[in-house]
């Protein structure tokens, strides 16, 4: 079909079907257009030997008659080639039975198609002639048993004879005691027996690889059980009602014990191939047999049979038993048998060792030969160029190529010589020359099927082969490409390549595509990164500037878009010309590749890979380009722990990113645009082009993105570093000076001072490690509280009120003393601590002011201290009721604690002239240290200001209130009073002793005396 304009198809799209197929196919309307389109297999390496063969020398050898029996094996990656070269060896087989070139010779092809079991021995019966059908019942049994709507049910029961009475007659070990039930999930317990047979179940899969429709990589081998196929928590399969107990028991133990659901799924793998061959009646040699009595009548007939085998994984668990049946035998009466099997290389490496040995051919294709294909553009563009050449021709022409191919020559018509824009299109989109005929590429050029093809999907990796050009290139461009080509807008589809654009790309744009629509732009960019290769701004012109025409683009903008803003910018310009690379270093292009590649993939919808780059781009872009000292917030530590150093980004949330945000609530958000895609590039030009610097061609352009950038979000991101507007940061500061000033007071029990810099001083002043004394319970709580809590909010309030000395500044060293002078003094006259909110702990503000995290109980600190004045009352009240039971009077406290103490004096000194000793410990241990002496003035004080403290009523006074010093009166009077109770039963008992006994002499009269006197003087108390 010869074009009729330059730039439009020359091909009908009804064609591609019949041209175009991953599959090679050998129906009678189809045999053609496969051989106009095969490319000669020249790399085809025996495995033993390493020679190299082209296909007409493997047909050959495999043909000798001195060959004898042969078994052929041609193993391969999927997609290499390996059934076109099957495909081919057929035909020419069927060419030299036409040529009398070989005679007597029954070839049998078994095709890929569906790729299941069932297919491929259906294709057996059917090209075998009919006189052989009584030697396929076994075959056509099996096929029966395949289709059976109860498959799945036969299968399971075949699995429970194989795991029971066959396991002893394999000669595998009996199953061990504790899964001595196995067998039974398969046999009478319908629970689980049905459990096994579900839908999407492994029986269910295994079926479905012999009857339906599978791809290669799933006929590599069998399901396989896993343990969550015997984790059975369905109600309706594990009912104790639908299950003998042994295997309900089995049922309960599997559930508690993973690893006795992973050693029964090994031992139904161990036996499902066996299982699944006797499913299908074609077990041991059964198989074999039907091959041999077919050959044996073939040598009767006088014939010899050649079998070709596509691909033997469509044989699923029987692939071992096809290697049987045809490995050659010397056995009288059977004809001679030519068999070439296709098969993966991870099928041929699963095939046992004596298998292997028995192969008298096994070759190779694909490997390091498809690897050196793909990348050689030549071999993959006269690829491309036949079947371009097939899909351009009319049936007939098709045909007469087919004809000369089977006599050994190669494409002997090109449609492009019939073609009246034939130099035109050759010259701008290439040919190649095949047996001296130009076949043109249009609308591809003589590299782009190789970078095409070499540039596939990180998922099609394994599809860079011959199958994959056809599949993912030449289809979608022959099929969608027509239509676009027809309206002026090729090319303008997905295509599943993905390719970094050009490094100058941005650049080239501004200055020739002024005024372009954005999907003219996109075309050529596609254009610029498959059809042509250019290193830089003016080679990119030369090249593309040819397909405007063709392809319909308008023509380049006149005037470049970028345009210097002053004299001294157009010399700067100017001096970058002359100074600098259109590309950079090798190392630092491929960084600067990949980075675009995954950028242009994350704006298509996918996620962006090498995120932490990017990120880390981003960050540095934050803290150094935004004007941070232009401010006085953050707080440089806020600014630190929010935006980190160095190589720190994980504040840096792109949409899209793979990476999770992991350990930081607060982040900065890109969201997937243009801008930050511009952005991102921009800066991945500085770090790569410009090896941080802007002094690369097009560096002026991109350093105004970055700049136009900062200007516009400046400020919106200096204000995601504070919090929002209904938090006040005064509040906090507020807070932590209240905290401050209270635990001064508490602390210093004096009041704030009047000199600012004493008052900053005391506030700042580091800790004291004593815990100033409390009594209520809630008071104490709250002061060592305050104690755990004061050096983390005096650096809170340092790191709010810091003047940092640029944004690396170490440590603080000037602070704004202000907000502490106004807040102590608000304080002094109202004493209270007003906490945070809980609004200030949400998202990752709870960074900044965790310090307050729970303190929400400061709030009532008038309710503490009032418990606390509480305490005081009822400590002084306890000293009271003491001394009044020691017969004081409590009308004045002070005086009736200072009678006590002369009073114990007087009796502690009778004591010792009666010598009269009455050991306490406790007691003994105050005397020592003289308290009573030493410390009554101290306690007559204490009392008269915890009398005071007690009946104020501001907090001021509470605060102010040392209660250690009472708490030790009380405590000593205590001992006291527990030591003068022990005295008087002492005393009572002594005297009544001398009572009974008499005076037998003057040293008891004294110590009667002595005793007298004492308890006169605790009685007159």
């Amino acid at each position: 079909m010869p074009a009729t304009k330059f730039g439009q198809p020359c091909w009908e799209a009804g064609n591609i079907a019949k041209v175009i197929s991953t599959v090679a196919q050998l129906d009678a309307e189809y045999i053609d257009y496969f051989l106009a389109t095969h490319a000669p297999i020249k790399h085809i390496r025996h495995d033993e030997t390493q020679e190299l063969l082209n296909e007409e020398q493997f047909f050959l050898e495999l043909m000798k008659p001195s060959r004898g029996e042969v078994l052929a094996v041609v193993h391969g990656d999927p997609g290499t080639g390996k059934s076109h070269l099957i495909h081919w060896l057929k035909l020419r087989c069927e060419d030299g039975l036409t040529r009398q070139e070989l005679s007597n010779l029954a070839p049998v092809l078994i095709q890929r198609r569906t790729g299941s079991l069932k297919d491929a021995l259906e294709q057996m019966i059917q090209q075998l002639p009919q006189d052989f059908a009584h030697y396929l019942t076994p075959v056509k049994s099996a096929l029966e048993k395949i289709s059976d709507l109860t498959a799945r049910d036969k299968l399971v029961g075949e699995l429970y004879l194989e795991l029971a009475t066959r396991r002893a007659d394999r000669g595998r070990a009996p199953l061990p005691r504790h899964l001595r039930y196995l067998p039974q999930v398969c046999g009478g317990s319908t629970g689980f027996r049905q459990w096994l047979c579900r839908e999407a179940g492994v029986i269910d899969r295994v079926i479905k690889l012999l009857t339906q429709q599978s791809e290669v990589d799933e006929r590599e081998g069998l399901p396989s059980f896993v343990e969550q196929e015997f984790n059975l928590t369905e109600a309706r399969y594990r009912n104790k009602a639908r299950n003998t107990d042994e295997v309900y028991g089995l049922i309960e133990d599997f559930l508690d014990e993973p690893s006795l659901r992973e050693e029964a799924a090994s031992y139904f793998n161990e036996v499902l191939p066996d299982a699944v061959k006797e499913m299908t009646g074609l077990a041991g040699t059964r198989l074999r047999d039907v091959f041999d009595q077919i050959r044996a009548d073939l040598r009767r007939q006088g014939k010899e049979l050649a079998l070709f085998i596509e691909d033997v994984s469509v044989m699923s668990a029987l692939d071992e038993e096809v290697f049987v049946a045809l490995e050659p035998q010397k056995r009288q009466g059977l004809c001679r048998m030519i068999a070439v099997v296709g098969v993966t290389n991870q099928g041929w490496n699963r095939l046992p060792h004596n298998q292997k040995q028995r192969v008298t051919y096994p070759v190779s294709i694909g490997g390091q030969m498809t690897d050196e294909w793909c990348r050689d553009p030549r071999s993959v563009a006269e690829f491309t160029a036949r079947y371009l050449n097939a899909l351009r021709l009319p049936p007939q022409d098709v045909g007469a190529i087919a004809h000369h191919r089977r006599n050994g020559r190669d494409v002997t018509i090109s449609a492009c010589e019939r073609c009246p824009v034939r130099e035109e299109c050759h010259g701008i989109f290439g040919a190649v020359e095949i047996e001296n005929l130009d076949v043109g590429l249009f609308p591809l050029t003589n590299s782009a099927p190789q970078r095409l093809l070499s540039n596939l999907q990180e998922h099609l990796r394994d599809r860079r082969n011959q199958r994959g050009l056809l599949a993912h290139i030449l289809q979608p461009i022959l099929d969608k490409g027509h239509e676009d080509l027809e309206a002026e807008t090729f090319p303008n589809f997905p295509m599943a390549v993905e390719s970094p654009p050009p490094t100058y790309w941005t650049g080239f744009e501004e200055r020739f595509c002024g005024g372009w629509n954005p999907g003219d732009k996109k075309r050529l960019k596609f254009l610029a990164q498959f059809w042509v290769e250019a290193r830089d701004t003016d080679e990119a012109v030369e090249k593309l500037q040819p397909f405007l025409e063709p392809l319909g683009f308008r023509e380049f903008s006149a005037a470049a878009a970028i345009k210097p803003v002053s004299p001294r910018q157009a010399t700067v310009e100017k001096r970058e010309q002359k100074t600098t690379q259109e590309t950079p270093q090798q190392a630092e292009r491929e960084k600067l590749n990949e980075l675009l590649h995954n950028l242009d993939k994350w704006m298509a919808g996918d996620v962006l890979v090498g995120d932490p780059e990017a990120r880390g781009m981003l960050a540095d872009l934050i803290r150094k380009a935004m004007p941070w000292d232009d401010h006085s917030f953050p707080p440089l530590e806020v600014w630190k722990t929010l935006l980190g150093e160095g190589s720190n980004y994980k504040f840096i949330n792109i949409e899209g990113m793979r990476s999770k945000l992991v350990g930081t609530k607060f982040s900065i958000r890109f969201e997937r645009t243009k801008e930050t895609r511009d952005l991102l590039e921009a800066l991945a030009q500085y770090q790569y082009a410009g090896a941080r610097s802007w002094n690369f061609p097009h560096g002026e352009l991109h350093k105004r993105t970055v700049a136009a950038w900062v200007r516009k979000h400046s400020e919106e991101i200096i204000g995601q570093l504070q919090p929002p507007n209904v938090l006040d940061t005064r509040a906090p500061v507020a807070g932590a000076v209240q905290f401050l000033a209270t635990y001064a007071l508490i602390g210093r029990r004096a009041k704030l001072p009047q000199e600012l810099p004493e008052l900053v001083k005391t506030l700042l002043a580091d800790g004291q490690d004593e815990l100033p004394a409390a009594l209520s319970k809630e008071w104490k709580s709250l002061v060592e509280d305050l104690r755990i809590r004061r050096p983390e909010i005096r650096r809170f309030l340092l790191r709010e009120l810091d003047i940092p000395q640029g944004r690396k500044a170490r440590e603080i060293n000037f602070i704004n003393p202000l907000p502490i002078i106004q807040e102590a003094a608000a304080y002094t006259s109202d004493p209270k601590i007003s906490p945070p909110g809980d609004e200030y702990h949400q998202d990752f503000w709870q960074t900044r002011y965790d310090v307050f995290e729970k303190a929400g109980r400061y709030s009532d600190l008038a309710a503490a201290l009032d418990l606390e004045r509480l305490a005081i009352s009822d400590l002084v009240e306890r000293i009271a009721s003491s001394l009044h039971t020691a017969g004081y009077s409590a009308g004045n406290l002070p005086e009736a604690l200072a009678n006590y103490c002369a009073d114990l004096a007087e009796v502690l000194q009778a004591l010792r002239k009666a010598k009269f000793p009455v050991p306490d410990k406790d007691f003994d241990e105050l005397i020592r240290r003289k308290v009573f002496v030493e410390r009554r003035e101290v306690w007559m004080t204490a009392i008269r200001e915890a009398q005071e403290a007690a009946e104020a009523e501001d907090l001021m006074s509470v605060m102010l209130f040392d209660p250690k010093n009472l708490q030790e009166a009380s405590v000593c009077l205590t001992v006291a009073e527990k030591y003068r109770s022990v005295l008087e039963r002492e005393v009572e008992a002594k005297l009544r002793h001398i009572e009974q006994e008499g005076d037998p002499d003057q040293l008891a009269a004294e110590l009667l005396q002595s005793l007298e006197a004492i308890a006169a003087i605790t009685a007159d108390k």
